[in-house]
């Protein structure tokens, strides 16, 4: 059996949606890994699966995948990434093999959160989330009218709040969701504007000094 067809099947008890995906590269979210990884191994023979599981996935990881998904292959192999956090650098070089895989390569990346990926990842990858269901804490803010005296009043609560990247992470994670729900879309420049937040979160910047600038992006012009 094909190994793409192997995972179709399995995937498609999981997911009836999920049929049309299945020939693209993917993001899935879930806060179980083993069994994933299970669902990985019962499906696809081993000469077509390559899993590379660590704690975060840093650049020589990712050269490595990159490297292996240049083995030319004669039926479809699946590349899983299964990491609790993904570098900045290792993501960015794994931005242009995302978006044009060699032939009969699927990448399929593995998070416990949507912030734990930049945002142009999920702009190049479709994305299902099979995390048990939590109510997330909307942005407070309405996207619609933002203005200046309304951002620095929330952003002088942050720092007075001193909030910590994790937090800092969610709410940059609350505003795309906000964005969606505004059905407002991105363009290329917007979207690594917020990989660069997402990167300065990381690095331990500030998280008022990092959203006032997001924020004010955000600005309609009248």
């Amino acid at each position: 059996m094909d190994s793409l067809s192997s995972i179709q099947k399995i995937n498609l008890k999981a997911n009836s949606k999920s049929k049309i995906y299945l020939a693209k590269s993917h993001i899935i979210l879930t806060h179980d890994f083993e069994y994933e990884k299970n669902i990985l191994k019962n499906a696809i023979q081993p000469d077509f699966l390559r899993i590379f599981e660590t704690q975060e996935l840093k650049i020589d990881i990712a050269h490595s995948v990159i490297k292996e998904a240049y083995i030319t292959s004669a039926q479809t192999k699946i590349l899983a990434i299964f990491a609790f956090s993904y570098n900045h650098f290792a993501q960015n070089a794994l931005l242009k093999i995302l978006e044009e895989p060699p032939i009969h390569t699927i990448f399929i990346l593995y998070a416990n959160a949507r912030n734990k990926l930049l945002p142009t990842i999920f702009s190049r990858l479709v994305a299902f989330d099979k995390r048990a269901k939590i109510q997330k804490e909307p942005f407070s803010l309405n996207i619609a009218k933002l203005n200046i005296p309304t951002i620095y009043e929330y952003i002088k609560d942050i720092e007075k709040n001193n909030y910590s990247s994790e937090r800092g992470r969610e709410i940059v994670g609350s505003i795309l969701q906000a964005l969606s729900i505004e059905s407002k879309p991105l363009n290329q420049k917007q979207l690594l504007r917020f990989d660069k937040a997402m990167e300065s979160l990381h690095n331990k910047q500030s998280v008022h000094l990092v959203l006032l600038p997001l924020l004010l992006s955000l600005i309609q012009n009248p």
